[in-house]
């Protein structure tokens, strides 16, 4: 556990050389990192910080992990929660991380959202409008940060199939076998494209935002 401006946050960080610190929300891009860590970390050392456990509690808060949830039946809490998480917490670790990275002249932040950020999709309204913002938040944090060496990027996944949502499995294969590719990404074909962007073979890339989602969004 760390404490970043007076908010306790638990993480995982492994490698040494140059910073790269990674803003996982959900349980499944967390699960994603997992699988991205061992390759940054032999170049860079990699902080991941699990968002959902901020504030006071010793360990990830409880309670994120649901499916869809049509409008009306949002709560404030639910609320509350994602935006917290999704929105709040990228924000404020930005501010605090990424002045550092400035005085530097160089540094990397990269933004996990979603295809439907871009997309509409029944029953995932609240998530798509807060991941929305955040690509929001990229291109702007661009413009603030890119003149004095910070890179920010956004990586947007479609389907990707994990232990997290195993239970969600058919439907999103359905979902995924509409797409250009016909299946859901592994979570080490999203791993790749945020090492590419981490890495300086991507050094003239700013404010992007790349699509891992097997066409979703092109067709």
């Amino acid at each position: 556990m760390a404490e970043v401006n007076g908010t306790r946050l638990h993480y995982v960080a492994g490698g040494q050389g140059d910073p790269v610190v990674l803003l996982p929300g959900g349980p499944r891009t967390w699960y994603q990192f997992h699988k991205i860590m061992p390759l940054l970390a032999q170049r860079y050392r990699v902080i991941a910080v699990d968002l959902r456990g901020m504030g006071d509690s010793e360990k990830p808060a409880a309670g994120y992990d649901k499916k869809t949830t049509a409008t009306a039946d949002t709560t404030i809490a639910d609320f509350d929660l994602r935006v917290a998480v999704n929105l709040r917490a990228p924000y404020f670790l930005t501010a605090a991380l990424a002045p550092t990275m400035a005085s530097r002249g160089e540094g990397t932040v990269i933004n996990v959202t979603m295809a439907a950020a871009s997309k509409g999709v029944a029953g995932i309204a609240l998530t798509s409008a807060i991941k929305a913002a955040l690509e929001s938040l990229t291109r702007t944090w661009a413009a603030e940060y890119g003149p004095q060496g910070v890179r920010v990027n956004t990586v947007a996944p479609g389907v990707v199939l994990t232990p997290a949502n195993a239970g969600m499995s058919d439907q999103m294969q359905a979902f995924a076998a509409t797409t250009p590719a016909q299946r859901p990404a592994e979570p080490e074909e999203i791993a790749a494209v945020i090492a590419f962007l981490a890495s300086p073979a991507a050094s003239f890339v700013h404010g992007a935002n790349l699509a891992i989602d097997g066409g979703m969004r092109a067709v």
